[in-house]
């Protein structure tokens, strides 16, 4: 996982959105992560895109957890009391 960290700014998808074909070129080069051309390129898409997503609706978080279906009566899981060793 942390060399997929390194190769790709740590994750932030705002840097990653900027990787330009050098930059993929470079990680094509390097050992420790998946060297193919369409997986590293999907992923600096996809940066693009959340940037986009971001501009437009605002921060990432909020976007999705919009889309999170309600709440219902049926969908609500029922808590169970908690566990209590018997006596003995």
């Amino acid at each position: 996982m942390e060399n997929f960290r390194r190769a790709f700014a740590g994750f932030d998808f705002h840097l990653v959105a900027e990787f330009t074909e050098a930059d993929v070129n470079q990680l094509l080069q390097g050992p420790g992560i998946i060297r193919h051309r369409g997986t590293i390129e999907a992923v600096v898409n996809n940066a693009c895109r959340a940037v986009d997503l971001a501009h437009q609706d605002g921060p990432l978080a909020a976007f999705l957890w919009r889309s999170k279906p309600a709440r219902t009566r049926s969908t609500r899981r029922r808590r169970s009391p908690p566990h209590r060793p018997r006596s003995p």
